[in-house]
């Protein structure tokens, strides 16, 4: 989530904002805003903070107003592709305003395309299809299924990240706004970026936007995605895709040639129209009836094929494929021995369905016992690109249990939030610890949704199914001294910052104590190699102290 630009941030890494929400990192600026990447120290989990300055001019106040209604509009969106809205701070008057929202681990649309192209490279039309019905979904809530209906106006790549697991999440409503009967949408600025934005979305245009603006959007989105051509201003006319690249569909043409209309008219009309179109492609065209054909073709084709494998390019293609398994092989083992992610992540390029390369890629990131910011970019950028197949070959959910087992223990407390995803993938995809992905599951829903259900009221009864899950996970889960210790910590803070809540959801002292008493047991027990986990038992032994104190004030209260 690199974001570069020019507002300068006034926080530094390790500063704490209203003694709750500790710098992490920087994740970038832009023209008028810098993020961060924060620790809520209330809670334990990661968070991303915007922070914009206040200033007195005309444009501050305006902006001020700006940032006051994006609040209010993530407040109300209940969809998974919409980050949710934690707290808004304002420390003084003169001081910067501050967003805290959930953190998307991963990359933006724009970045990870822009690196696919500088290498030649292209998307793969399904993962195009994938994303624009991911898009038209969460388009269609905010046009149809909020109290107001609610237009976008800024879709572009570099407002739609992708998480690790390769799933949309729509960022930065700050021109976002919601069609009520008293608002007067006639356009006064321009609305939306340019490339991007609708020609109604213009000064020189005298037009009522609506939902066909953010559908021409999402087409140039799709078009940029499949031409690998950043669309320009509307002097420079949109060039059918095929032209770009004949290997496209003719169904894929027609959607966006569709969305992209210049009159509002022409295009779709409602955000459902085109994801009907984008999920019935095939359907498009002459392309559809072309493709029965060859299907049947194939089956002579196919056996042609085999008699003359060896006596034409077979014999190449099989010493190219040698050659790359040697390669591969190689890359894997210099990785390896070396500690070289690089090195691994260059092998798994060659064959990117070999699960193999993601193991010895997990296994080097624990080496050191931290899995780092750096690290989880670049293992987020590797995964995605190769995600959709990964997900059928046999074994995945396998990997991708050991990939929410790499954020939850060596990412820090804000990685058992960024584990759901993958656990969830370990259950849906069949891998042999289903039972205990489900219990991490439970603990990351609940560090995930602790936050805006505090703020709701309505986080009663939440603590007894979490302490269930935390009881069930350190039973199943305490095999060597980084999960010993990070499972202790996960009991001790649990103990320290729930203590109250436990017992209102009635969670007993007996229960507690006895908790205690076992994460006390398995702290001596464990005897650690490394600094970091050196560090982290002398912090435990130091709170452990403090964690009895507050279950004898728990208790006499």
């Amino acid at each position: 989530m690199a974001i570069k630009g020019g507002a300068k941030p006034t926080l530094k890494v390790g500063d704490v904002l209203g003694t709750r929400y500790k710098v992490v990192d920087l994740i970038g600026t832009g023209g008028t805003a810098s993020v961060y990447l924060v620790n809520d120290l209330k809670v334990g989990v990661y968070l991303a903070m915007k922070e914009i300055i206040v200033t007195t001019t005309e444009r501050g106040k305006l902006q001020y107003k700006m940032v006051i209604e994006e609040t209010d509009l993530l407040k109300k969106f209940t969809h998974p592709a919409i980050p949710k809205i934690m707290d808004l701070m304002k420390v003084n008057e003169t001081s910067s305003l501050y967003i805290l929202m959930e953190y998307v681990d991963g990359s933006s649309l724009y970045e990870y395309a822009k690196g696919i192209f500088a290498d030649g490279g292209q998307i793969s039309e399904d993962k195009i299809i994938h994303w624009g019905i991911e898009l038209c979904d969460v388009l269609r809530y905010l046009h149809e299924g909020c109290e107001n209906k609610v237009i976008y106006r800024d879709l572009k790549p570099q407002n739609i990240m992708l998480n690790s697991r390769g799933d949309i999440k729509l960022l930065d409503f700050g021109i976002s706004r919601e069609l009520t009967e008293d608002y007067d949408f006639k356009n006064t600025t321009q609305l939306g970026s340019i490339g991007f934005a609708a020609p109604e979305c213009t000064l020189e245009q005298d037009f009522w936007f609506d939902e066909r603006s953010d559908i021409y959007a999402l087409g140039r989105v799709l078009y940029y995605l499949a031409t690998g051509h950043y669309p320009g201003d509307k002097s420079k006319p949109v060039v059918a895709i095929r032209r770009y690249n004949e290997t496209r569909s003719i169904g894929l043409e027609k959607i966006i040639n569709k969305a992209t209309a210049s009159d509002p008219a022409m295009r779709y009309q409602t955000v459902g129209e085109m994801l009907y179109d984008l999920e019935n492609i095939d359907k498009l065209g002459v392309e559809y009836n072309k493709k029965m054909t060859f299907r049947f073709r194939s089956l002579i084709g196919l056996a042609v094929a085999s008699v003359v494998f060896f006596t034409s390019g077979g014999i190449a293609t099989y010493a190219q494929s040698k050659q790359e398994a040697n390669t591969f092989s190689n890359l894997l083992t210099l990785g390896v021995a070396n500690k070289d992610s690089a090195k691994i992540v260059e092998a798994i390029k060659l064959r990117p369905t070999e699960l193999k390369g993601y193991y010895n890629l997990i296994d080097v990131y624990k080496v050191d016992g931290v899995f780092s910011p750096e690290e989880a970019n670049e293992f987020s950028k590797v995964l995605l690109a190769n995600l959709q197949d990964l997900r059928n070959v046999k074994g995945y959910g396998d990997l991708a249990f050991d990939i929410g087992r790499l954020y939850w223990f060596y990412q820090g407390d804000g990685g058992a939030v960024q584990s759901i995803t993958w656990f969830d993938d370990a259950v849906n995809y069949n891998s042999g610890n289903s039972k205990v992905a489900k219990v991490y599951l439970e603990l990351g829903k609940f560090k995930k949704d602790i936050v805006s259900s505090v703020a709701e009221a309505s986080d009663a009864g939440m603590y007894k199914t979490y302490w269930g899950a935390l009881k069930e996970l350190f039973d199943l889960e305490v095999s060597n001294d980084m999960m010993k210790l990070t499972l202790v910590r996960t009991v001790f803070d649990t103990l320290d910052i729930y203590g109250y809540q436990l017992k209102d959801d009635g969670i007993s002292r007996d229960e507690m104590a006895s908790l205690y008493e076992k994460s006390s047991k398995v702290l001596d027990s464990t005897y650690p190699t490394t600094t970091q986990l050196k560090e982290l038992k002398k912090d435990l032994e130091a709170k452990r102290g403090k964690v009895a104190t507050k279950l004898r004030e728990v208790f006499i209260s």
